[in-house]
Formats: C-alpha cells, sequence, structure tokens
C-alpha cells in the first residue's frame, strides 16, 4: 500500500474517533443540562476558560453544542476579556494621595498616646524636626481612623501611674511658694491662711497690663503643660520643674508660631541622619520629645 493512502486512512480513523467523542461529550452534556433547573452559575474563570474556546470554535459551532450560555453571550465575554486586557490598567496609576508609610502611621498614634496634650499641629511639628513631611490634617485623619479622639479628649483621660511617676521624679522636697495676681478671690482671709501655713506668697505687680500681654502665652504654655499636671511641695521643686522646662522649651519643642521649628536645636545636623528614633522625656515622661539615636 502506497503510504499516502496509509497516512490517509490512520488521518480518516483519527478524525472519526476524535469526531465521535465530540459528538458523545454533546449528548451527554445536553442530558445533565436538561436536568438543571434554572440558571447555571459560572465563575469568573468559568467564563473565561468558555470564552477561549468558544473563539477558537465560532458562533456557528458554538449553536450546536453550546448549553451553559448562548454562542453570543460566550462571544461577549471574549471581547470583554480583550478589553481588561488592553485597557492599560496596569500602568495607571491609583487615583489620590499616596498612602501613609506604617512606620509614620505608627509614630503619630505612639506620639499621641504617649502625649495627651498633643494636638494636631504639634505632633506633626515633632515629626518634621525628624524629618518627616507629615500636615495636621493627616495626623488627625490617622488618629480617627485609629480612634484615637482629639487633644482636649485626651487629656481627660491621665492615669494614676502617669500622674504619680511625673511627681516622683525629684519634686517631693521641702518648702511651698505661691505665685498669684491680684484676683478679688485672693481675699484677705485666703492670704492669711496661707501665711498662716507657711507658704510664702508672690502676688504679680498692681496695674500692669504690659506684663500679662509679654508673658501670657509663655505663662499659659508653662502652666499647661508642667505646672498644672505636677503637684509642687516648695520652691525647689518649682525651680526644678521651671529649669527643666526651659530647656525643653527652647532646645526640644517644635514652636506652631515659629513654623514648627525648634528655636535653638542643640545639633540641628543630626535630625537628618537615618538612624532610629527614640523617645526622650523629662519630669517623668510629663515632658516628651523625639530624636535620633546616637551614633
Amino acid at each position: 500500500m502506497d503510504w499516502k493512502m496509509l497516512l490517509a486512512c490512520i488521518t480518516g480513523s483519527v478524525e472519526e474517533h476524535i469526531l465521535l467523542r465530540n459528538e458523545y461529550l454533546a449528548a451527554e452534556n445536553a442530558i445533565f443540562r436538561n436536568q438543571i433547573k434554572g440558571r447555571l452559575h459560572l465563575s469568573d474563570a468559568d467564563r473565561q476558560t468558555l470564552a477561549e474556546i468558544g473563539k477558537k470554535l465560532g458562533k456557528q459551532a458554538l449553536e450546536e453544542i453550546a448549553k451553559a450560555a448562548k454562542p453570543d453571550t460566550i462571544l461577549g465575554w471574549h471581547r470583554k476579556l480583550v478589553a481588561q486586557k488592553f485597557d492599560g490598567s496596569d500602568q495607571r496609576k491609583s487615583l489620590g494621595r499616596p498612602r501613609v508609610d506604617k512606620e509614620l502611621e505608627d509614630w503619630v498614634v505612639r506620639m499621641a498616646k504617649e502625649n495627651r496634650s498633643w494636638g494636631y499641629d504639634r505632633i506633626a511639628g515633632a515629626l518634621a524636626d525628624l524629618g518627616y513631611d507629615i500636615s495636621d490634617q493627616t495626623v488627625g485623619n490617622i488618629l480617627k481612623r485609629r480612634g484615637l479622639p482629639s487633644a482636649p479628649d485626651r487629656q481627660k483621660t491621665t492615669t494614676w501611674k502617669d500622674f504619680i511617676r511625673r511627681n516622683l521624679d525629684g519634686l517631693l522636697k521641702p518648702g511651698q511658694y505661691l505665685i498669684h495676681d491680684r484676683d478679688t478671690k485672693f481675699c484677705a482671709a485666703f492670704k492669711h491662711i496661707l501665711d498662716e501655713s507657711g507658704v510664702k506668697r508672690l502676688p504679680l505687680p498692681a496695674k500692669s497690663p504690659n506684663l500679662n500681654a509679654i508673658a501670657e502665652r509663655w505663662i499659659r504654655s508653662v502652666k499647661s503643660e508642667a505646672l498644672s499636671p505636677l503637684i509642687l511641695f516648695g520652691e525647689r521643686s518649682l525651680w526644678y520643674v521651671l529649669s527643666e522646662y526651659v530647656a525643653h522649651y527652647h532646645q526640644e519643642r517644635p514652636h506652631q508660631g515659629k513654623g514648627n521649628v525648634i528655636l535653638f536645636p542643640t545639633d540641628p545636623t543630626q535630625k537628618r541622619a537615618e538612624r532610629p528614633i527614640v523617645c526622650c522625656e523629662r519630669l517623668g515622661g510629663l515632658l516628651k520629645f523625639y530624636d535620633r539615636e546616637a551614633a
């Protein structure tokens, strides 16, 4: 037998066998489909598989064998698949601002928890001193997302542990001292009680409006950030707190009125070094600031 005839016989036999298998699968598929009530629930992967094969078969072949969906539907799946492949979504950038780095977000939360009186601007200033560029609005969004209240509400939740720790940092010393203005509530009886108790009074000068105009803002800062949260026992403890606060105020605290910068930093070049950030404290943790770890 000629080899060409032999090859034609073999090819015809294989094609007949494939046609019989396809005919059997189509019949079996039709039987299964007739026994299923309602629509078939196909996953995206199922649609993709049928779309790729259906495109190769063509609409005419699909009309003969397709049972899962109509031929136009299957070919529509394929067109959608092609459109998704070439829509440029891989190169498209996401809309909106970039997400805040997790390390920076963790520092925002930590500073808010460790410094209950710090507002959004104060936290942004402390981070700016460490080389981070973040706005006060972003700080507020992070704290709200983490379930942390604003500074006025955080101040109301001072724990006894923090309160006792602050007052044990060298403040329990003999002597008493009181600075007060000339408000009428400091009457003669009140002054007498203080004098009898051995408390030394230091009233502010009378009729001195410029005194408050010059010092009022600084007094407010030192009272709210250092004096009010503490119990002072004598002049020595008062001087100790004031000296610690003055050093913190000048060398460690960012000032919002000055663009969130430190007035007299000890080492301006050290802040930009890529060393780990550490939390530094004064007055038992009442005053905190953040710096790069020393080399």
